[in-house]
């Protein structure tokens, strides 16, 4: 019984990503930089910018490739 607590919890763990972050997020997947980015979602290089360090700090990841590998295999992005 308590394993089962403990598994919904792990699941929960999981960051609450919005849908603007998701979509960051599978752009760089995508190999786009912040200025690709900006550009394609017609937003300032500095708000990508304030996007990546939120997800950096909501996935507790140092790097874009560490974000990525997170996000993936939690299946945020494809």
């Amino acid at each position: 019984m308590l394993e089962q607590f403990q598994t919904v919890k792990l699941k929960t763990d999981v960051p609450l990503v919005t849908r603007r972050e998701k979509e960051i997020l599978q752009l760089l997947a995508d190999g786009l930089n912040r200025p690709q980015i900006a550009e394609k979602l017609c937003l300032s290089p500095l708000t990508i910018e304030t996007h990546r360090k939120n997800l950096f700090k909501k996935f507790n990841a140092h790097s874009v490739q560490l974000l990525i590998k997170i996000a993936r295999g939690e299946k945020l992005i494809d």
